[in-house]
């Protein structure tokens, strides 16, 4: 790989970046017009229900297949395909004729959300793991930002537009990505950015095996990891539901009275997210732990911030305004960690799986999550829900990186240890070749 590509990194990340915002902001608008079109066609309350049981099944069959096909084959030339697939389906759900076809197309359309699992694994074949974190930061902007936009200023809009228009239109913006994608993504070698490979030239191989795969798997850090990312949706359960009782639902607007508590929470999470992974990024440079200090400082933070927010209670007052964002920042920091934390410790030939897995790990959050707000919003008020599912999820993830604390060294060594000793077969492959 040529220093002009590295070089070139960087409008690759905001490429990708690009990506992920629009795939994000399409999914939400579609889900939108999922219930338009519901009602378009009269469809029973049952249908609804039974869609929405298959969401999340479709979405984890889709992060697992294209984890496990982004190691196996060329990550871009699936990129590429993924992005036709976005085309295809919304362009087949806006011709859907029946309630009946567009579910199945729309369910379709769902396979294509898994393909941010290749774009976290050739990213992390760009950058070094000293500037992971950062850089995961800036991707894991993209949802917070396309939810802020859709909420606030485009639900309502498209739920009045005609819906089979935003579906056409939507099919072109994943056609023009894939030939953005083909044109301007080159497929990095894996491995490429790691310490012990830099400068060294790579011709071998490393693609996924089922061996390695189960290997990480039973690793303890990788389970902690995983619970980490569980938990860490707890919270947007409790804001999710927030938000929709202060919503008018025949409008798809949310009620003024919400943005100023609103606005400011999701810019202090855009903020957590760059802000953890910088800073992430610089501790570890000095210490293996940093990434794990970075985690345990930013939760303990945020437990203060929240039981304080939780005991004034009144959010009229700009005090828990401000606490509640804060906490929404603290919490922010911990998630582009996670993600460079896995990178830290799994072979680069499996990172798209266990990124992939790491995603299923969220949607088990979210299932548990939405089973303890309905079980607690028939007696508990909506902003106790809120607190107890931002409660728990600070204290349970505090715990689990005080898990990784010990763990993570042990793991960063072992791994750099492998890349070393693959290092020496290429150096040795090179000379036998020269």
């Amino acid at each position: 790989m040529d220093q002009t590509y590295f070089r070139r990194r960087w409008l690759i990340l905001m490429i990708f970046f690009c990506f992920l915002f629009l795939q994000q902001f399409d999914m939400l608008i579609v889900e939108s017009i999922r219930q338009k079109a519901e009602t378009f066609f009269n469809s029973a309350g049952t249908f609804s229900e039974i869609i929405s049981f298959l969401l999340a099944f479709m979405i984890a069959i889709s992060y697992l297949f294209w984890g496990i096909n982004f190691d196996r084959h060329s990550r871009r030339n699936l990129l590429v395909l993924a992005s036709a697939l976005w085309w295809a389906t919304s362009w087949l759900n806006s011709l859907a004729p029946t309630i009946e076809t567009f579910g199945i197309s729309y369910l379709a359309g769902l396979m294509d959300f898994g393909s941010m699992t290749g774009i976290y694994s050739i990213v992390g074949d760009l950058f070094a793991p000293r500037t992971r974190g950062k850089v995961f930061g800036l991707l894991q902007a993209a949802q917070p930002i396309a939810y802020f936009l859709v909420l606030s200023y485009f639900q309502g809009f498209f739920i009045r537009a005609n819906w089979r228009s935003y579906l056409l239109v939507s099919g072109v913006l994943g056609l023009t990505m894939a030939l953005i994608i083909y044109l301007f993504v080159r497929e990095p070698k894996r491995g490429l950015r790691e310490p012990a490979l830099t400068g060294i030239r790579i011709s071998g191989q490393y693609l996924f095996d089922w061996e390695t795969a189960r290997d990480i798997a039973e690793k303890s850090s990788f389970l902690i990891l995983c619970g980490l990312s569980l938990f860490s949706v707890l919270p947007w359960m409790g804001f999710s539901l927030w938000t929709s009782a202060l919503s008018h639902t025949d409008l798809g607007v949310i009620d003024e009275s919400v943005y100023p508590v609103f606005f400011p929470m999701i810019v202090a999470l855009i903020l957590g997210n760059v802000l953890g992974g910088f800073l992430g990024d610089a501790i570890f440079i000095k210490k293996k732990r940093g990434r794990v200090m970075t985690n345990l400082f930013g939760f303990s933070l945020a437990l203060l911030t929240c039981i304080s927010a939780f005991v004034i209670g009144d959010l009229d007052k700009l005090l828990v305004r401000i606490l509640i964002s804060l906490t929404a920042l603290f919490i922010g920091m911990g998630r582009s960690n996670v993600f460079a934390m896995l990178f830290d410790i799994t072979l680069p030939e499996v990172r798209a799986t266990a990124t992939s897995i790491l995603f299923i790990s969220q949607l088990f959050g979210i299932g548990i999550g939405w089973v303890l707000v309905r079980a607690m919003e028939k007696t508990t008020g909506i902003w106790m829900i809120f607190f107890s599912l931002t409660l728990t999820s600070i204290i349970v993830n505090l715990l689990l990186s005080a898990g990784l604390f010990k763990r993570m060294p042990v793991e960063i060594e072992n791994l750099r240890r492998h890349m070393a000793y693959r290092s020496q077969l290429e150096a040795r492959l090179d000379s036998q070749n020269k």
